[in-house]
Parts: C-alpha cells; sequence; structure tokens
C-alpha cells in the first residue's frame, strides 16, 4: 500500500508579493467522499491484497503473442514460485516444456523436450538444473519470476491502479478500461512488443472479478482479462488459495550447461 503525504501549503509568488496561503481545512472536516471509480479502486485492491500472499495457483494466458504460463506461488517462509512455459525449439521441429523453480533467491530450470531425442542432440540432461544468474537473470527467464509487488505474479496490481472508469456492475464484478502503454512494469500480461505495436489504440477495455466464480466452477478466485482491439484476449486467473502444494528445492541439482542457457536465451520471450 502506498502512503499519500500531506504535502505543505505552498505559498505564491507574483509580481513580487506574497499571496495569502489558502486556509486549511477546519479541525475535525472530513475529506472530500471518494469518487465512484476510486470506491470500486479500493476494493479490488482490497481483495487483491487479502490474497495476494497465497500459496494459489495462477495461470497467465498471453493471447497469441506466446503460450500461456501456469503455476504456483506462495510469500510463506521463502517466497516461492513455479512457472511452466512451453516454447518451440528454434531450428528444430520440437517444443521445450521449461519448468522453472525459484524458492528465495536461488533458481532451477528443468527442460522437457519434445520429442525426447533433442535432449542427447542438443546436449541437454533431464531433471532440475541449477542457473547461473549471472549468466541469466531471472527477469531475462520470466519475468514473473521477480518480485515487484509482493505476491502478484501476474501484475495485476498496477492494471488495477493505472484502470480509469472503474466500476462495479455487480457484486464483485467490475469493469472499466486501461491505457496499456501507462502499466508499469510493463509486459507481464501483455507483453512490451503488443502494447509497443498498439500505439494510440493501447487504451483497452478490462474485466475484472474476485470471489467465487460459478461459470469457472471455482469458489475463490482472482480474474482479470483485458481485451485487445483486435479482439485477442489477454488473462490472469488465481485460484486454489490455501489448498496449492508446492514443490521443494531440488536436491543434487548440477549447474546448467552452455546448451540450456543457448535454449533458453534464443526462445526468451520479448
Amino acid at each position: 500500500m502506498r502512503s499519500l503525504a500531506w504535502a505543505g501549503m505552498s505559498v505564491l509568488l507574483m509580481a513580487g508579493c506574497t499571496a495569502p496561503a489558502e486556509p486549511s481545512p477546519p479541525h475535525g472536516a472530513s475529506a472530500e467522499p471518494l469518487t465512484p471509480a476510486e470506491v470500486a479502486r479500493q476494493k479490488v485492491l482490497a481483495g487483491l491484497t487479502e490474497r495476494e500472499d497465497g500459496p494459489y495457483q495462477f495461470y497467465i494466458d498471453n493471447g497469441t503473442s506466446r503460450p500461456a504460463l501456469r503455476g504456483s506461488f506462495s510469500s510463506a517462509n521463502n517466497r516461492s514460485i513455479e512457472i511452466y512455459d512451453e516454447r518451440p525449439v528454434p531450428g528444430r521441429n520440437g517444443f521445450a516444456t521449461l519448468v522453472a523453480l525459484r524458492i528465495g533467491q536461488p533458481l532451477w530450470v528443468k527442460v522437457e523436450l519434445d520429442p525426447s531425442s533433442l535432449h542427447r542432440e542438443l546436449g541437454i540432461p533431464t531433471g532440475f538444473l541449477r542457473i547461473d544468474q549471472s549468466r541469466l537473470p531471472p527477469q531475462d527467464l520470466l519475468p514473473q519470476l521477480v518480485d515487484e509487488d509482493g505476491g502478484d505474479v501476474a501484475g495485476l496490481r498496477e492494471i488495477v491502479t493505472a484502470a480509469s472508469n472503474l466500476r462495479e456492475e455487480e457484486t464483485r464484478l467490475f469493469s472499466g478500461t486501461v491505457d496499456l502503454r501507462t502499466v508499469d512494469p510493463a509486459g507481464i500480461l501483455v507483453p512490451r512488443s503488443v502494447v509497443d505495436g498498439l500505439g494510440e489504440r493501447a487504451l483497452v477495455p478490462l474485466r475484472l472479478t474476485f470471489g467465487e466464480d460459478r461459470e469457472l466452477r471455482l469458489n475463490d478466485l482472482f480474474h482479470l482479462t483485458v481485451t485487445l482491439p483486435d479482439g485477442e484476449v489477454h488473462r490472469a486467473l488465481y485460484h486454489d488459495f490455501d489448498r496449492t502444494v508446492l514443490r521443494e528445492a531440488p536436491t543434487n541439482a548440477e549447474p546448467a550447461p552452455d546448451a540450456v542457457y543457448d535454449l533458453l536465451e534464443a526462445t526468451a520471450p520479448a
């Protein structure tokens, strides 16, 4: 939560004369009432704050720009995040499923190649491998691995904060608009390259719900979607709060060989 500091009264100097300062509000006077949009924003952010520490599972759909991410998160003890990502193997007719695991600061990656013959061909072992973060920082592997604002893996707090015209249509069902160019950090839900390509069209509608979702048959979730001008939908879903089982740190994991870094750098998200 960011606190707002009360700025001191300014002194206006005009033509060498000092204008009288604005009078202070009477002692005990109430602040101006919040607009409906701000009331809605505070309600959404409170719902996110209640859930963002986890543990929970998440699903991040980046539209057609790249395969969806899924994984789990918890802030208990050491921050723990596990992400599954699928990428094509450059120059080969195959795919790599990456399992990125970060517990506290250490980072491990497991690469599952299809077809499996690519493991031998590319020299990539199976099982978890320890990543040298001086060679490959976590944010270059997947930006979701970096803790920018607590447990909000998909950066939804920044989207809600930047949203305008936010309103509650039904109980815990909200809609509004957001200029994706003003969301910082960018690129977590909608890739930066996509936002840059939108230009002036980056002002897009959003919808958000938290709590029970009968359509998805989930008792408790936090679900946000933004719809691009071409109709493509990007979404993030947090669910299974307090029921998520997290992986323990791999034991006896070997350092990742050069072939793993070559693959990860060649397939890094834009």
